[in-house]
């Protein structure tokens, strides 16, 4: 991540955008001033920009899909619904 940010920098530094679009619009613009603080973090750049939820969805089920279980993922939906239900009935006796 660290080499990505430094390549936005250079972007950056000579005027260059460069814009990864997919079919639900923009993944990813380098060379942009970015206002993501996790991003900083991660890549030391403020010259990266994520594209919205909707464009990115797409590539993060299809990621999620094959690194993560199908068990494993009914677990967690299991265990996350299970925390909705004690949330919504602790509210419900208030």
């Amino acid at each position: 991540p660290r080499a990505l940010g430094r390549a936005a920098d250079l972007m950056s530094d000579v005027g260059i955008t460069f814009r990864l679009v997919g079919p639900r619009g923009e993944l990813v613009r380098l060379g942009a001033d970015g206002k993501s603080k996790l991003l900083r973090a991660m890549t030391g750049s403020n010259s990266i920009e994520l594209g919205q939820l909707h464009a990115l969805s797409p590539l993060l089920r299809g990621w999620l899909g094959q690194t993560i279980s199908r068990r494993w993922r009914i677990g967690v939906a299991a265990v996350l619904g299970a925390a909705v239900l004690v949330f919504v009935g602790r509210r419900a006796r208030r």
